[in-house]
């Protein structure tokens, strides 16, 4: 592969052992620490979580656009659950 200044990642630890996330956490934080971007679109909240610093929320439109620090009030809650709040999916954590 050519050498990008931007990945564009569509589910990216999709079918990854263990090993496999870890080597790709690893891979996308090198290529930002050289100025490089990553743009990563996932539905695994979690892995999000642990992999992002910046998040955009789309349902249409631009629901939020920010540090994931500031989405999570600074880490005093989950991605999953702010996700739920702000799209006004409260109701899903009984099945979570």
């Amino acid at each position: 592969m050519p050498d990008p200044d931007i990945l564009l990642l569509d589910e990216p630890t999709n079918g990854l052992d263990p090993t496999g996330v870890c080597w790709l956490r690893t891979l996308l934080r090198n290529f930002v620490l050289v100025g490089k971007r990553v743009l990563l679109s996932s539905h695994l909240l979690n892995e999000v979580e642990q992999t992002v610093d910046d998040v955009v929320i789309l349902k249409r439109i631009v629901k939020f656009a920010g540090s994931l620090s500031d989405f999570t009030e600074n880490g005093h809650f989950i991605l999953a659950d702010k996700f739920f709040e702000l799209m006004g999916t409260e109701g899903l954590n009984d099945v979570r």
